[in-house]
């Protein structure tokens, strides 16, 4: 549908770092494209245990050793500098190039390895791999970048090959009841990931997405069952039920390949042997040196406007978020994310007769707009909500069923209530608080959008564009479907999908500036909160979308305003 949105469609499922610095140290870095000198520290996972997440398991924690049966070290970093400084004498030099140079791998690793966040691997032919942990996910990328273009220094200007993989891991049949699964993800033998363990009960569900970007050469997929040892009974043991090997031929496509793959064990896969459903897509993509794409490139920067004309009624949704990702990567890159979005997102407003569609459709305006907010807003994401979210998760017994239709007594009712109003209350006191640290990238981009709208003659729809932009198109939706938008890796259980939608439901009507009724009679009794807030909403789409010098002299001379639920 033409107004479909992410916000909507979930609702209806209903569910290079800087040159470090390293502190007192009077010692330098040495940085070639061959070698990093005084790097990384040898400690050991003895000497700075890991906390682990709950799926990881003593036979887990046994894949952790090499073969020789030493223990791999892992460094942790507070900060760019932190990841370089360390005891004098616990330091090493690290061989990025030279001999072998060609094999070295540097990857980020998923957290559900190492039960850790934010850690990346080292790997060189002549060495056992290196693990090293990040205090974020932005400082992690950034070395991984950066310790790539070191020991490949020439490899944009080299036509090479860039495989990826989009895996779901859904679910899995065939399997005994009341007890606990989880899955390995394996490519070519190498682990990349775990699933958390789930209870079988009417269903073995995980819907659990991977994501894995610069991979070597794959040829076989592997995805290991395991029955999960019971905690209650101390001789129990983590089972391996058996694997699913998928080819990676039969999967390489633009498309992915969705079906249920048989569970094959040692003694082989009989009639009744248990299934997992999985959803992938490999891809590899011939890449030529970067100096081949320069017209093109130029192409795009002064053509992007008919690019986007022509190609907007021809091309289906997906091809549109494709595209529209693509373009304001590309756009960033070259610093002109802000005029690209502005100039799209008018060409978009100018088509629409009806104002209440603002941002509602699936065009390539509004896809541009989801991909600019998740590569600028991510950390800012997190920081706001990640742990709202998970304490929801959490809590297993808090329920915030309203409908009087699901609910058993009137006591039931008025205590669920209470419950959905103040985690709406704690979400929405979050969200007001944010405005501090919004990342100023977003903000000047709302700006200009404000600009525009203004030049144009729709400053009426100055609160209407930019509360589509933040709350319809990324804070909502990050909240209905938390693991899509990496805040957590795990599909939230029935309970805790409906709560999440209830909260999100509560803050987009909010957002935009409407009460509840007819068929939603039953959240009547949060009118009142949205008649309350909804100044505060305003005053927040003011803040988040003025130019920083404004914001700046506004602070200076006491004028700023201060945001707290009334």
């Amino acid at each position: 549908s033409v107004v479909d949105t992410s916000y909507e469609k979930a609702c209806r499922r209903g569910s290079a770092p800087a040159t470090p610095v390293l502190g007192q140290s009077n010692r330098t870095l040495e940085l070639t494209p061959s070698r990093l000198v005084n790097f990384f520290s040898k400690r050991s996972f003895r000497s700075n245990p890991l906390k682990r997440t709950k799926s990881v398991t003593k036979l887990e924690r046994k894949r952790a050793v090499d073969p020789d049966g030493s223990v791999r070290g892992l460094r942790t970093s507070r900060s760019h500098e932190s990841l370089l400084s360390g005891q004098e004498g616990a330091m090493q030099s690290l061989q990025l190039g030279g001999c072998g140079a060609a094999g070295v791998e540097i990857k980020p690793l998923h957290p559900s390895v190492l039960g850790r966040d934010h850690c990346f691997q080292v790997t060189h032919p002549l060495s056992s791999p290196k693990y090293f942990s990040c205090q974020t996910a932005e400082e992690r990328d950034k070395w991984v970048h950066s310790l790539r273009k070191s020991a490949q220094p020439d490899q944009e200007h080299t036509r090479r090959t860039d495989n990826s993989l989009k895996i779901w891991i859904l679910e899995a049949k065939g399997v005994p009841n009341k007890k606990r699964y989880f899955c390995e993800l394996c490519l070519d033998k190498t682990l990349y990931a775990r699933t958390s363990s789930k209870q079988k009960g009417d269903l073995c569900f995980w819907g659990e997405h991977f994501d894995f970007l610069d991979l070597p050469t794959v040829n076989v997929i592997n995805v290991c069952l395991y029955r999960e040892a019971d905690k209650k009974k101390k001789r129990d043991k983590t089972i391996l039920v058996g694997s699913v090997s998928i080819p990676v031929h039969e999967v390489t496509s633009r498309y992915l390949t969705e079906k249920w793959y048989p569970v094959v064990s040692e003694k082989g896969s009989g009639k009744d042997s248990p299934a997992l459903r999985i959803k992938c897509r490999f891809q590899s993509v011939d890449i030529l040196p970067v100096q081949v794409y320069q017209e093109f490139l130029q192409y795009l920067k002064t053509d992007y406007k008919s690019i986007c004309e022509i190609l907007e009624p021809v091309i289906s949704v997906k091809a549109k978020e494709d595209i529209a990702t693509a373009l304001v990567h590309i756009m960033q890159r070259e610093r002109l994310a802000k005029q690209f979005l502005a100039d799209i997102v008018m060409m978009d407003i100018e088509r629409i007769e009806d104002e209440r569609l603002t941002f509602r459709g699936n065009s390539l305006a509004t896809k541009a707009m989801e991909a600019y907010l998740k590569l600028m807003g991510e950390r800012y994401l997190h920081a706001t909500l990640r742990e709202l979210v998970t304490d929801m998760l959490a809590s297993g017994c808090f329920d915030c069923e309203v409908d009087p239709l699901k609910v058993g007594s009137a006591a039931t009712l008025a205590r669920h209530q209470a419950n959905l109003r103040h985690a709406v209350e704690n979400a929405w006191a979050k969200i007001l608080a944010s405005h501090s640290t919004f990342p100023v990238e977003l903000r000047e981009c709302f700006c200009l959008l404000k600009e525009r709208l203004v030049e144009s003659g729709r400053r009426e729809m100055c609160d209407n564009l930019i509360s589509a932009c933040i709350f319809l198109r990324f804070l909502c939706p990050a909240i209905l479907s938390p693991s899509l938008f990496n805040i957590t890796h795990e599909y939230p259980n029935e309970k805790a999908a409906r709560n999440l939608t209830l909260v999100a439901k509560t803050l987009q009507t909010l957002a935009n500036f409407t009460k509840f009724q007819g068929k939603e009679n039953f959240m009547e009794f949060m009118n009142d909160f949205l008649e309350r807030e909804a100044p505060a909403m305003k005053e927040f789409l003011n803040i988040i979308s003025k130019s920083l010098e404004v914001a700046e002299e506004e602070a200076l001379t006491g004028a700023e305003v201060s945001l707290t639920p009334t």
